[in-house]
C-alpha cells in the first residue's frame, strides 16, 4: 500500500504475531475486527476533513522494532498498512464485553526504509487523526 509518513490510517481489522486472542478465544483464530458503525463514522469524518487516510488492516506486533525483516514483506503482500502493538488485543476484549472499538493511527515510521517523524514532530503534528478521532467519538455520542 502507498502509506506515507502522516497518513492516518482507519484499522477494519487487526492481525497479530501474539497468541493472546486464541488464549481468549479458547485455542481458536479470531478475526479481531473494529466496530463497522465507528470505522464508517471515522470514514466519513475523514473524508469531510480531507485528511488523507487509509482503511483496512493493520499488524499488532509483540516488538515494534521486529528482528524479522522478511515480516514487511508479508505485510506488504496482504496489503497491511501499519504496525502497532495494541489493536489486535482491544477489538477482541470491545467484542467480548458487546462494546465498540475502533483504532485510529498516524504513520509515524517507516521501518523498511528508516525514514520517521522526529520526537517533536510526532508530539505536535497528529492533529488530523486526533481530530478524526473526536469527531468520530462526538458523532457517536450523537446518534
Amino acid at each position: 500500500p502507498d502509506v506515507q509518513l502522516r497518513d492516518v490510517i482507519i484499522a477494519m481489522g487487526a492481525c497479530t504475531d501474539s497468541n493472546c486472542n486464541r488464549m481468549r478465544f479458547g485455542g481458536y483464530d479470531l478475526a479481531a475486527l473494529a466496530s463497522y458503525d465507528l470505522v464508517e463514522t471515522a470514514v466519513r469524518v475523514a473524508r469531510a476533513q480531507k485528511v488523507r487516510f487509509h482503511v483496512g488492516n493493520i499488524f499488532s506486533a509483540d516488538l515494534f522494532y521486529t528482528p524479522d525483516p522478511d515480516m514487511f514483506e508479508t505485510m506488504a503482500k496482504f496489503n497491511v498498512y501499519g504496525l502497532e502493538m495494541e489493536a489486535a488485543g482491544i477489538f477482541p476484549i470491545a467484542a467480548e464485553n458487546d462494546a465498540e472499538a475502533l483504532a485510529i493511527c498516524t504513520v509515524s515510521d517507516d521501518l523498511r526504509s528508516g525514514a520517521h517523524l522526529t520526537a517533536e514532530e510526532r508530539a505536535t503534528t497528529f492533529d488530523e487523526m486526533i481530530l478524526v478521532a473526536l469527531e468520530t467519538a462526538v458523532a457517536k455520542a450523537q446518534a
